[in-house]
């Protein structure tokens, strides 16, 4: 049995301009892609099924399943669900996210000046304060 050959170092400027005029963001899409076939290479393999199994299964050619594993291929989310479906893993997750109050703030207002002495608080959900001329207690400020 003979030895597989080692990759050989290669450098070439044109490569070089061309990996350096991709854009982070382009690049970020790419490594979402092929994360996203790793993923569903994973959940195949999982299965136990084969590329042509995978293939079958999905009413697809084997050639498609392949462009799906390049990590190259975009999706649409129907393709998605439906690999989702027959693998059962979580693709796209389109949960709600629970959205959390990070600051809430209460304003105490003090109104002082000859015989006048009164509080209140100004919520932050309202633009009225609320006066309250005989209560004088002290609030404290609530920082999320």
């Amino acid at each position: 049995m003979t030895k597989p050959k080692q990759a050989q170092s290669h450098t070439s400027k044109a490569l070089d301009a061309l990996v350096n005029e991709i854009m982070p963001r382009e690049q970020a899409r790419t490594d979402n892609r092929m994360l996203l076939a790793i993923k569903i290479d994973d959940a195949r393999k999982a299965k136990g099924w084969g590329k042509q199994v995978f293939a079958t299964e999905m009413g697809q050619q084997p050639s498609v399943v392949s462009k799906w594993l390049s990590g190259t291929h975009n999706f649409t989310t129907d393709t998605l669900w439906d690999i989702e479906e027959k693998l059962g893993v979580e693709l796209i997750s389109l949960k709600e996210r629970e959205w959390k109050v990070t600051r809430v703030v209460e304003y105490n207002i003090v109104v002082q000046g000859p015989g006048l002495f009164t509080t209140g608080y100004v919520s932050p959900y309202t633009s009225l304060p609320s006066v309250e001329p005989i209560a004088i207690e002290s609030k404290p400020h609530k920082y999320g």
